[in-house]
């Protein structure tokens, strides 16, 4: 700020105690030690270590970095000797969507810069959180383990291949996200029964006997594959997983911060889900999948809250797919949304309208629905998995 100010460096007091010079003086600060006298009034600043700095953000790296708002419910985060950080949010709290998507910086500290880089990587493996919103954190652990940042070989177009190469942070095992993914699904089904069968009882009324029903049909995407399953229940915890004629038990326990804990195959693992648009999205301990439900391509909605600024094309238009037809604002940022076929497009929205996660801009009518392509159904066999407890 002072620098922008016009304010001459020599006069700073920070700048001036860094040269070892009076903070109060106004002397002229000989930066490059040009003169052979500066050696002798003023110190010549040497590192004594080094610091790696990170932004924690509220954005989907696999989805080009988009911006999204929403409540936080957990953030735990610790400092340590070498480690230290500051949020602008904290539990409970949230973002909204004209905020902006920056709300946590970590640094961390080293006498060489592998050290800061072991000290980071631990630190953000640490930290958790949970919110409406995705983050950044797992995207920034992949990079600082790349050989490239390890061997400090990397520039901004670095970054740019990798974000154009589609870089995705490390995902769970994809037999233990399903599988975890079918658990905690099934479970959370199985509450909402519950929960409606005892407020109908409360209210004096005779529960419907669907409100007891012990098995679910349990529907998902995955990584382009569309899984299936039979969930049976078969005790306060137990469950039975059956999908192309094979099973799999699980044990789960609810977790007192709104989590599931699953027990399969002698381990356990933590999960939490949350509702997106068209998706759940699965956390299993600490790292991120998305659970999908099948898109339909003739509704033109909102990936998140926002604000439309203008349509792209006109009501009535013919797209191509990948067309952009709207622009929204999201979290002080602009982004274009396209068309995932070919069609005639009718919007249903005006420009200014504020949107909401999911909410319908337009309609798109298809060309030739038949060119729609759907997940394809899974058809192998799951491992074999052992009991749930050891």
């Amino acid at each position: 700020l002072l620098v922008s100010m016009g304010i001459p460096l020599h006069r700073i007091r920070e700048i001036r105690h860094l040269y070892g010079l009076d903070p109060n003086g106004t002397s002229p600060i000989d930066f490059g030690f040009a003169s052979p006298q500066s050696s002798e009034v003023q110190r010549k600043p040497r590192a004594k270590g080094h610091v790696i700095a990170v932004r924690i953000t509220a954005e989907n790296p696999e989805a080009g970095f988009k911006p999204s708002s929403g409540m936080m419910q957990s953030l735990n985060f610790r400092s340590s000797t070498n480690v230290w950080g500051y949020f602008s949010v904290s539990a409970n709290g949230g973002l909204h969507e004209y905020a902006d998507s920056q709300f946590g910086h970590i640094f961390a500290y080293g006498s060489s810069r592998e050290q800061a880089r072991q000290s980071m990587v631990v630190a953000l493996k640490e930290i958790s959180i949970r919110g409406d919103f995705r983050t950044t954190v797992e995207y920034l652990v992949r990079l600082l383990e790349m050989p490239d940042f390890r061997s400090n070989a990397f520039t901004t177009a670095w970054l740019d291949r990798l974000i154009s190469a589609h870089l995705t942070a490390e995902r769970p095992d994809t037999e233990l996200a399903v599988i975890c993914g079918a658990a905690t699904m099934a479970q959370n089904e199985s509450v909402q029964l519950l929960d409606a069968f005892k407020k109908a009882m409360d209210r004096g009324q005779a529960p419907n006997k669907e409100l007891l029903k012990t098995a679910f049909l349990i529907e998902f995407i995955y990584e382009g594959m569309r899984y299936k399953f039979i969930a049976s229940r078969t005790g306060p915890t137990g469950w039975i997983l059956y999908i192309n004629g094979a099973k799999v038990a699980v044990d789960v326990r609810p977790l007192s911060d709104g989590g599931i804990l699953v027990l399969m195959d002698g381990k356990s693992h933590a999960c939490y889900t949350s509702a997106e648009v068209g998706a759940t999205r699965l956390l299993v301990d600490e790292r991120t999948c998305l659970l999908e439900e099948e898109v339909d391509p003739t509704q033109l909605r909102s990936p998140s809250p926002g604000k439309l600024v203008r349509f792209l094309v006109d009501s009535g238009d013919h797209v191509k797919c990948g067309e952009a037809y709207a622009e929204i604002e999201v979290m002080k940022m602009y982004m274009q949304l396209t068309t995932s076929e070919d069609g005639v497009v009718q919007f249903v929205k005006q420009p200014g309208a504020a949107l909401g996660a999911g909410e319908v801009i337009g309609v798109l009518t298809l060309d030739d629905p038949s060119l729609v392509k759907h997940a394809k159904p899974f058809e192998g066999q799951l491992a074999a998995c052992g009991p749930p407890q050891a």
